[in-house]
């Protein structure tokens, strides 16, 4: 046979259920904050890495400032040239060519 709860039991109870809806809430709210993070994060990755090539960029055009013209144009078919060899060796490693290598 079931007992009856007291109204110290009852009023127990019900702190517990409010107690535990409070739980569940900060919980959902807490997912929400590691997910909101972890998008920032990935942004701020994104972000510095632009940053990054833009002062290897601004390093370059700043040693332009120093060159005569002809020098400027013998180093910018040398970063041409390097950029060619970097499009090439990454596009045989995305084909597989390279990977077999190592």
């Amino acid at each position: 046979m079931k007992q009856k709860l007291t109204a110290t039991e009852k009023h127990l109870q019900n702190k517990i259920i409010k107690l535990q809806q409070q739980i569940n809430k900060l919980e959902q709210s807490n997912s929400q904050y590691l997910h909101e993070n972890y998008n920032i994060k990935q942004e701020n990755k994104k972000l510095q890495e632009k940053n990054q090539q833009q002062k290897e960029q601004i390093d370059r055009l700043l040693e332009y400032t120093e060159l005569s013209k002809e020098d400027i144009k013998v180093v910018c078919e040398k970063d041409k040239g390097l950029a060619k060899a970097c499009g090439m060796i990454t596009g045989l490693g995305g084909a597989g060519i390279l990977r077999g290598m190592y």
